[in-house]
């Protein structure tokens, strides 16, 4: 009947109900019908179950079990008609359930029954999982600070149990297990959150719901692990049965790498070169040689803290990280040959891009998979090489993680973050520069015009440090800069001279190279540039940016004026830049960030005030100025000049104002300046101590100087007539009157006269009127037409009265000068003199810049610093170079000199070029 789990589909079989036609009369007994002849009839039975035959049931009816077959017929062939009843039923072992009714059916014509059987309820589970591999948390959040928003790897995967029930109707009474077995290990969660721990059980009720049960495995140790879900027998085998008890699903925690390299700084600081190797090529070639060690794998805290600096690529000068892709292949199974890893980058602020080589080479798209099959074939590993693209906003701005993902099919699934990851910063070193301000009240060092630094404005080596700044794009705390001072291919040349005296070759003294050569290798440390701790470290100064992206260090340029050096800059991450030198054909391309001002050139001044006296010409110095600006040294006129009046002259003592043919022969009666160690002090009097002029000479200019020198030797002029008064007489001294000494110009004279009387004595002769007597001043001139400047005019002294025959006999001496001098330097006042002839106006110069040349410690009897001898110094009224090729040096003892060459020699002006120049002799 419809509604019936099992229905007779065969005809109605009689109840036993009687019709009124035949029914017995009331009240007469029933009568006995005659006996009948038994019937028999065919019987079939066809059992099926959704419309297929079920073959092996046991059908038992009228008396007889016979099994179905094939076909689901069971033939019992003829039975005796009656009513029956149908039973179906199976072994324990059989996939049906048995009839849990008979069937009641009547016999009364051949009859084929058909009976539905129902199967019973096959139970399995069936595994799906969002990734076969589950990144393993490699615990890299942990070296983030407490601030930061945490990296967090995505260490968890679903996994969805399925459970089928082919018939519903008898619900699985059992339970299932889950568990995980292996050299992999994960915790089992039921929330996506990880906060729910999973006991292993999912209850029939989970299984019965219709609804696949969640877990979420969370990865705890790396390695291939089974996921297993195993189904308890069931508590009512005859309508359910376990299709597969045990369902298996390999899987893997997998612990992916990404390793990040940087350079071997440590080893690099030890790396040393010596470049005071003469000549300078093998220098050169040393440092070509240098080779820079492969890159160290970075800590994972380094990477995630400190992050790998990178320096924004430009014109491929800059050097490119090294990151190498690791698996462990033993991790993986074969279900993950087609998943795809990428290197993902993403950013708030610079950018990087990927390259197969470490120079040059190909880049690589880094949205293109990576398929782990390849990474299987390739030993589980892959390089790339990693620049930077777009400069970073914010150190630690650029992320590069390792992402997991899969072709769409079966469960949903979100691609896994962060199985590794490393954090990157890209910089740009936008400037450096001389950071120089200024103070107040004190000399400027640097002229930013001509791009030169005076070093002599301090005391030595104060005055030569500078302080080179570099500034990155952005500001960026924390990036370790090298600073350098870059120098220039032509250091080490005299300029205007095309003379080179260290560097390429020795300088070797023009007229007699030898053992007086200088020798770049053994110049002193102390002479040279300094931007390293040591003179053969590879690596240059270092410093740190501070948070405003600066970082500032002092540097120490040469003492050899004229050398120039450009301040540059390079990332730590770039030591292939300590190789720059400018110039070199090959060393040249390692670029670092150059000043944009240019080079400093190491560059010396001086200023000189000049003593202006009334009545006496200004001359110009531009000729020594000009003589010092050949050896890099600044020779400045202070703005206003000293003034003394002519009243003021007047007033001397000694006297300073003289008629010209005092000095001069004929010289005319024309005033002029007589300077001498007397008096000449007077003259300075105005000159006084500027802050900011630290280096200051006063130069007083004169028509002559002379010394005051004692008195002459005693001259006799012996006997002779008087007539021939007045007498030039010549000393042993020059002679100048009123003296420089002050006071009387006679220091002894005496005189005798007589006059020869031939009767006197009888006939014999004999003096007569003899007298004597003393001389003084008045009997002593200078004549203006004297011939010597040593000579003076001796008069007849008055008290001699002589007669026709009178002879005077004089002897004297007197306070004479030493001289004429062209000018000099007093290391005791530290003032000059000069004598201006306006016949010498060359040696004029000349003599100007030889005394500076003797307040600058020129020319030195030995030098410090690993400087050798001066091939021609020597000693003669002050210490002087008698350089002697041809020409004459302008610290030759006198001059004029004809075939001077009007400058410091080849051979004097390198020690010109290296001297201090802070301190005047």
């Amino acid at each position: 009947m419809a509604g019936d789990k099992y229905s007779d589909m065969g005809s109605v079989l009689p109840c036993g109900r009687t019709s009124k036609k035949n029914a017995p009369e009331q009240g007469k007994p029933k009568p006995t019908p005659p006996p009948k002849k038994p019937k028999n009839y065919n019987l079939s039975v066809t059992v099926s179950s959704g419309g297929k035959p079920v073959m092996g049931a046991k059908v038992t009816a009228a008396g007889a079990t016979i099994d179905s077959n094939k076909a689901g017929l069971s033939k019992f062939g003829k039975k005796p008609e009656g009513d029956y009843q149908l039973t179906v039923g199976f072994g324990s072992n059989s996939d049906y359930i048995d009839l849990d009714t008979p069937i009641d059916f009547g016999l009364h014509s051949d009859t084929k029954r058909e009976v539905q059987v129902e199967l019973k309820n096959f139970v399995s589970a069936a595994i799906e999982t969002e990734f076969d591999a589950i990144f393993l948390d490699r615990k890299l959040s942990s070296h983030q600070t407490a601030t930061e928003t945490k990296i967090v790897t995505d260490d968890v995967c679903k996994v969805q149990i399925s459970f089928e029930q082919t018939n519903k109707s008898y619900p699985y009474s059992g339970k299932a297990t889950v568990s995980c077995s292996g050299a992999g290990a994960v915790d089992m969660f039921t929330d996506s959150a990880c906060t729910k721990a999973f006991d292993g059980t999912i209850a029939s009720s989970d299984i019965n719901s219709g609804k696949p049960f969640e877990l979420y495995f969370k990865a705890k140790t790396a390695g291939k692990f089974k996921l297993e879900t195993t189904l308890e027998d069931p508590a009512d085998p005859t309508k359910q049965k376990l299709k597969k008890a045990k369902e298996e699903h390999p899987m893997g925690v997998v612990e992916v790498k990404g390793l990040v390299y940087q350079n071997d700084i440590g080893t690099i600081k030890g790396l040393s070169v010596n470049q005071d190797q003469q000549p300078i090529k093998l220098f050169h070639d040393a440092l070509k040689a240098v080779k820079i060690p492969d890159q160290i794998e970075m800590s994972d805290s380094d990477k995630v803290k400190k992050s790998r600096v990178l320096h924004l690529q430009e014109n491929n000068l800059h050097a490119r990280a090294k990151y190498v892709l690791k698996i462990d292949t033993g991790q993986w199974e074969a279900s993950c040959d087609q998943y795809e890893l990428y290197l993902d980058v993403s950013k708030t602020g610079g950018s990087i891009v990927a390259y197969d080589k470490e120079v040059k080479g190909s880049k690589i798209d880094l949205t293109k998979p990576i398929l782990i099959s390849d990474l299987k074939k390739a030993k589980g590993e892959k390089t790339f090489w990693i620049e930077g693209s777009v400069q970073s906003s914010k150190k630690l701005d650029v992320l590069l993680s390792l992402k997991l993902d899969r072709q769409a099919k079966g469960l949903a699934k979100t691609a896994k973050k962060n199985g590794d990851w490393a954090r990157f910063t890209v910089v740009k070193v936008e400037s450096v520069a001389l950071n120089y301000t200024p103070v107040g009240g004190q000399a400027n060092a640097w002229d930013a015009g001509s791009k030169k630094f005076y070093i002599n404005l301090q005391t030595d080596p104060d005055g030569r440090k500078i302080k080179v700044k570099a500034k990155l794009s952005q500001k960026i705390e924390g990036i370790p800069l090298h600073i350098m001072l870059a120098e220039d291919k032509a250091n080490g040349t005299i300029p205007k001279m095309t003379l080179g005296f260290w560097g390429e070759k020795n300088f070797k003294t023009k007229s007699a190279p030898g053992a007086n050569d200088w020798n770049w290798s053994t110049l002193d440390g102390s002479l040279k540039a300094k931007d390293k701790n040591a003179r053969t470290d590879y690596l240059h100064l270092e410093k740190a940016t501070d948070a405003n992206g600066e970082a500032e260090l002092e540097l120490e340029l040469s003492r050899f004026a004229g050398d120039k050096f450009t301040p540059a800059c390079y990332i730590q991450e770039d030591p292939q830049l300590a190789k720059y030198i400018s110039g070199h054909s090959d060393l040249e391309k390692f670029l670092p960030k150059l000043a944009a001002g240019g080079a400093i050139e190491v560059a010396r001044k001086f200023w000189y005030e000049v003593v202006e006296v009334e009545g006496i010409a200004v001359q110009s110095f531009a000729g020594a100025e000009g003589i010092f600006e050949r050896v890099g040294a600044k020779m400045e006129k202070t703005a206003n000049n000293v003034q003394v009046s002519r009243a003021t002259v007047n007033g001397i003592v000694p006297q300073a104002i003289y008629p010209e043919y005092m000095v001069k022969l004929n010289g005319g009666n024309n005033d002029v300046l007589v300077i001498s160690d007397s008096n000449k002090a007077q003259f300075f009097n105005g000159c006084v101590a500027e802050a900011d002029k630290p280096v200051k000479v006063p130069i007083l200019i004169c028509d002559a100087q002379w010394d005051p020198d004692g008195a002459t030797a005693e001259v006799d002029l012996g006997t002779r007539d008087a007539s021939t008064y007045p007498l030039n007489v010549g000393t042993d001294k020059l002679i100048i009157q009123p003296c420089l000494q002050g006071g009387n110009i006679m220091v002894t004279g005496t005189w005798a006269a007589a006059e020869w009387d031939a009767a006197a004595n009888a006939g014999a002769g004999a003096w007569v009127n003899r007298r004597n007597g003393a001389l003084s001043d008045a009997d002593f001139s200078v004549d203006p037409g004297r011939s010597s400047l040593y000579t003076i005019t001796v008069s007849l002294p008055a008290a001699v009265n002589p007669v026709a025959e009178t002879k005077v006999s004089v002897k004297f001496s007197v306070n004479g000068a030493s001289g004429p001098y062209l000018g000099e330097y007093s290391s005791a006042s530290k003032k000059i003199l000069a004598v201006w002839d306006p016949n010498e106006p060359v040696d004029f110069q000349n003599t100007i810049a030889h005394e500076l040349g003797h307040a600058f410690h020129q020319v030195k009897s030995n030098y410090a610093g690993g400087l050798p001898p001066h091939k021609w110094q020597y000693v003669h009224q002050g210490s002087h170079c008698k350089y002697d090729h041809k020409d004459k040096c302008l610290m030759y003892e006198s001059g004029p000199i004809k075939g001077a060459v009007n400058r410091f020699c080849p051979d004097c002006a390198p020690y010109v070029m290296v001297e201090d120049m802070n301190q005047l002799l």
